[in-house]
């Protein structure tokens, strides 16, 4: 099934692109699509970066859905 990835901010800039559509298999979780986005785009290896799944923070542990939206969001900053 497909997922939308898009990106923010400084993870847009690792990963050269701002989105992009990838196959996943269905039931996988957030945290497998986590571990595969660092495989697809190293250069995200080492920084920190939150993964939104439909517009609310994801833990880690939900399954994806066909056409979900992820957002791969860099660090926020106070003010």
């Amino acid at each position: 099934m497909k997922v939308r990835i898009k990106y923010f901010g400084m993870s847009a800039e690792l990963s050269g692109c701002d989105a992009e559509e990838i196959v996943v298999d269905e039931n996988e979780t957030v945290g497998v699509l986590k571990k595969m986005l660092l495989n697809r785009h190293p250069k995200l290896s080492g920084t920190q970066f939150q993964l939104a799944i439909d517009m609310s923070i994801a833990n880690g542990n939900e399954k994806l859905l066909e056409n979900s939206e992820i957002a791969v969001l860099p660090p926020f900053a106070g003010g």
